[in-house]
């Protein structure tokens, strides 16, 4: 099954164009991983979106209005105590550095991942070429009383599903750290605050998915959470998941 599975990346990067390394082993089989349950993945995914959109207002210079909001968020949905160390930073610290802040908001990236697997979100992971719009979970966060209603809400994908995705995610990292190396890097997108009052929803571009473009950044954050999703190599901690190739 890990062979074909193999084998079924191999020919989607083909047809895409995208560069692919035929030495890269396979991934781990179904009976290896330790699939999250749909309330880890809600408590994971919630908790780290929620301080991701408060990191972007961070960034903007709207510290002191983003926590005062986002904060009775998480207490709202009982996450006080799921936060990480890097969140917590995040969310209490007066000295926090401009390289964590960035990280943290294009965390919202490895969130769609965990939202996609618990069918939060609907149809196929797209395509890590552009950044993703989550208003989706806005609304659901702004619909639900508690973390409960939300957990209800959950479809969870199949293991074979979520097995697929990660091991075509984890060949096309592959690719985008071999561009970067031997260059030829590409153009970062911009994430935008989804629960600013002065935003738009917009950013619809009608970007297709087969494009031959990989925005390495989303690419990464896809692996990251893909890799929590199922456990590999251990992907406990959220702040420091591995996402070799």
């Amino acid at each position: 099954m890990p062979q074909n599975r193999k084998a079924r990346s191999e020919k989607i990067l083909g047809s895409l164009g995208i560069k692919l390394n035929p030495y890269l082993p396979v991934i781990e089989d179904i009976s290896e991983i330790e699939l999250k349950s749909p309330e880890e993945i809600v408590k994971r995914g919630l908790t780290a979106f929620l301080t991701a959109q408060t990191a972007f207002d961070i960034d903007k210079g709207n510290t002191t209005e983003s926590r005062n909001f986002f904060l009775p968020l998480l207490k709202k949905f009982s996450l006080e105590n799921e936060l990480t160390e890097d969140e917590k930073f995040i969310m209490f610290s007066e000295n926090i550095s401009p390289r964590l802040v960035t990280d943290i908001v294009w965390r919202m990236e490895r969130c769609y991942t965990l939202f996609w697997a618990c069918g939060l979100i609907d149809g196929d992971l797209d395509y890590p070429e552009n950044t993703h719009n989550l208003e989706e979970i806005v609304s659901i966060i702004q619909n639900s009383q508690c973390l409960d209603d939300i957990v209800k809400r959950t479809q969870m994908r199949s293991a074979e599903e979520i097995l697929d995705k990660a091991d075509l995610i984890y060949r096309m990292d592959w690719a985008c750290v071999d561009k970067r190396i031997n260059g030829n890097g590409n153009n970062k997108s911009l994430i935008k605050s989804l629960f600013s009052k002065k935003s738009t929803s917009g950013g619809n571009d009608g970007s297709s998915h087969n494009r031959l473009h990989l925005n390495s950044d989303v690419t990464v954050e896809f692996h990251k959470g893909l890799n929590w999703v199922i456990g590999a190599y251990g992907a406990e901690n959220w702040d420091n998941i591995s996402a070799d190739t």
